[in-house]
């Protein structure tokens, strides 16, 4: 938990506080005749406090559509528009290609010294500022040719310093992938991105119907986006996923990355170090499996190696 989400939840303990305390004393007043006015406003306070509790229990939604145009892929997302309008949930909903620049200079400035030296910062702190927000990320994306669009790929390119420097673990993610039936592939990149952001991929959903050719999903079709949506919302209090041999070997090659960055890429060196994870077996406090933690103490060494071979200054 960062230093913006503590405050937020202290300053909304202080203010629901200020607000009961003068509903209570206000409710025990009442029958004071000089004290009648505030019976009134011992009401609004109570409606101030309830308001309140409302909006912290609410989960906050990040849409982002991935299309060039609103077309199959919007008209696949009003089904999960409908579901979530159903639920406690505050939803923010943005075409990334309107979030990005997808010009990608090779630069690697985000990567070195930080995003905020990329050229293109001032176009892309937006996006930035609305993953920090939400809860949950639902992504959506057509398939071209087998793959996701150019404007997902780009925003990937340009945010490849999540990757060395994750920070999502709290956050849960679906992935849509529409049109067409190959979707394992774009479905398989955009989740592996998502989770090396750190973000919990828990739901996936591949549809092949083309609501433009119809002008309307056909009812099977909703109902199936629906539940699947249903099963995300009610995944965002589930636990964190526990890492597995995969995650864990990941975890170590990006370690290794970061400690030989004391002598070149000072910006990992000191994040995973302010974050504490050179002394940790994962990102968060989890349950390693024996097994994973033995393969990847044995495989350490090797990584090692290799990278030192693959990579000048290693």
């Amino acid at each position: 938990m960062n230093y913006f989400s503590i405050s937020r939840i202290i300053s909304q303990i202080i203010f629901l506080s200020t607000h009961l305390m003068k509903a209570f004393f206000a409710h025990h007043k009442v029958d004071n005749p000089v004290n009648k006015r505030k019976k009134i406003k011992h009401r609004r306070d109570c409606a101030i406090i309830i308001t309140h509790f409302r909006r912290l229990s609410m989960k906050k939604i990040l849409i982002l559509n991935g299309s060039f145009r609103k077309g199959n892929t919007d008209k696949t997302l009003v089904p999960v528009r409908e579901a979530l309008s159903e639920k406690e949930t505050e939803i923010r909903e943005f075409m990334i290609r309107d979030l990005i620049d997808t010009r990608c200079y090779g630069c690697a400035l985000a990567i070195t010294k930080g995003k905020e030296f990329c050229p293109t910062y001032e176009t892309e702190k937006e996006l930035l500022r609305q993953l920090e927000w939400c809860d949950a990320l639902i992504i959506a994306s057509p398939v071209y040719n087998g793959r996701e669009t150019f404007i997902i790929k780009a925003m990937f390119d340009k945010f490849a310093f999540l990757v060395h420097r994750p920070r999502f673990f709290n956050k849960k993610a679906m992935v849509i992938v529409t049109r067409g039936n190959m979707f394992s592939a774009a479905i398989k990149y955009i989740s592996k991105t998502l989770s090396q952001w750190g973000f919990h991929v828990t739901v996936k959903c591949g549809e092949p119907e083309l609501p433009v050719l119809k002008n309307h999903l056909v009812p099977k079709t909703v109902q199936k986006i629906r539940n699947k949506t249903n099963r995300f919302y009610h995944s965002l209090d589930s636990a964190g996923k526990t890492p597995g041999i995969g995650d864990k070997l990941w975890f170590e090659v990006w370690k290794l990355n970061a400690e030989m960055g004391e002598k070149g890429n000072k910006t990992d060196f000191n994040y995973w170090k302010e974050n504490g994870w050179f002394e940790s077996d994962y990102y968060y406090d989890t349950r390693i499996n024996p097994v994973s933690r033995l393969i990847s103490s044995i495989l350490r060494p090797v990584i090692k190696g290799q990278m030192k071979k693959t990579f000048k200054g290693y």
